[in-house]
């Protein structure tokens, strides 16, 4: 709770200083997610171009959805 106006602006100024430091933070976590996301992809595509035989086993291991799912039929 605030004593006034100068007390509410005081509040805003310290939250949206937080705000920007936190901000500043998550844009350098996603900047190296997304660094990390690029070099995966690099390396899934090179182990791809590396041996033809995982192509035909893809698509069953993007089956479930959730790991802790089993088969429809256990359900």
């Amino acid at each position: 709770a605030s004593s006034g106006p100068s007390g509410d602006h005081s509040e805003l100024v310290t939250r949206i200083a937080s705000l920007e430091v936190e901000n500043q933070s998550l844009r350098g976590v996603v900047q190296d997610l997304q660094q990390a996301v690029s070099k995966l992809e690099a390396r899934l595509s090179a182990l791809e171009k590396s041996s033809p035989a995982h192509r035909a086993t893809t698509p069953q291991t993007q089956v479930r959805a959730h790991p802790h799912q089993g088969p429809p039929a256990w359900r």
